[in-house]
């Protein structure tokens, strides 16, 4: 069945993309992604013919779609270097040019795909045409469950979460100061981020990820708006609240037929973790400081729920 279009389910790393997939396919609605790295029998086709270099169809899929033809593709997009013990210990410290954005280069990184051309025998990069993306499920969680998320490949608990903010820090400062070792660091950084951000980052754990947090979600809403999609957004927390009218939302901006038996077939959702634990009164509200001064008036809508002090 040839899909009418794509759906994109745009998150920021660790916000529920995973869980929100699984919702969908169990929803009785295909998924698709920009990866194929397969090289075997298990190699995932391209949605579109005329589109070989992805977007590709992602694992087998049985039955008629029970949506209105649209395919739902995961993608996050660009803006993003997560923290992680293992970037220190492969001594990979996220630099500027890793992660700042503007509307141009986030929207290329909606659509650019990896996958093994078997043709070539090599792993290529592309990027598919705007016009096979229709709409876009804007995935939301808390921001400092999120970032905590992030750096979850290390540290168990708040000491070993700070710990990884600290190097960070000092290894951003290095960066700033042009002492990282990477050309242009030093003034992609004095650039692309503004001295009352830079103040407004003081006393916050991890600002260069929050910077990514509120940057990815300030062109999330910019690339919905630059190529005319309409768009749901999702809270991750709120499956944990009233699982049935999150799944009831994301079914009827897919299609899913309103008398469909596989509304109610979808995996339980277990919980949240809000790490609220893991930051002090003061950071929470260093945290929001750094969200009021960075985040686009849309933005601070999307996100007021969340607000510390």
């Amino acid at each position: 069945e040839i899909p009418r279009g794509i759906t994109w389910l745009s998150y920021f790393p660790l916000s529920g993309a995973y869980y929100v997939s699984l919702v969908v396919k169990a929803l009785g609605v295909p998924t698709g992604t920009n990866y194929n790295n397969a090289r075997s029998a298990d190699m995932r086709l391209p949605l579109f013919e005329k589109s070989p270099q992805g977007p590709f169809a992602r694992g087998a899929f049985h039955g008629p779609n029970e949506g209105d033809g649209t395919v739902l593709v995961s993608t996050h997009c660009g803006g993003t270097c997560p923290l992680t013990v293992a970037s220190f210990t492969s001594h990979h410290i996220c630099q500027p040019y890793e992660f700042i954005e503007n509307v141009l280069s986030f929207d290329e990184a909606c659509r650019a795909t990896y996958y093994y051309d078997t043709a070539t025998k090599r792993d290529e990069k592309g990027v598919y045409d705007s016009h096979f993306v229709e709409r876009m499920v804007h995935l939301v969680r808390d921001p400092l469950a999120n970032v905590v998320s992030m750096s979850r490949v290390g540290p168990s608990n708040a000491t070993g979460f700070h710990s990884l903010c600290a190097a960070s820090s000092k290894a951003a400062a290095a960066a700033a100061a042009g002492k990282a070792g990477v050309g242009g660091s030093s003034n992609m950084m004095n650039r692309f981020i503004p001295s009352d951000v830079k103040a407004a980052m003081d006393g916050v754990p991890c600002p260069y990820e929050f910077f990514q947090y509120v940057q990815w979600h300030n062109l999330a809403l910019e690339e919905a708006e630059f190529r005319g999609l309409e768009t749901l957004a999702i809270y991750y927390e709120d499956f944990g609240r009233s699982q049935d009218e999150m799944v009831g939302n994301i079914a009827d901006f897919l299609g899913v037929p309103k008398n469909s038996k596989k509304r109610k077939e979808v995996p339980q959702f277990l919980r949240a973790r809000m790490y609220d634990d893991y930051y002090t009164d003061e950071q929470k509200r260093a945290i929001w400081r750094l969200i009021e001064t960075m985040a686009m008036p849309r933005t601070l809508e999307l996100l007021q729920r969340y607000r510390h002090g």
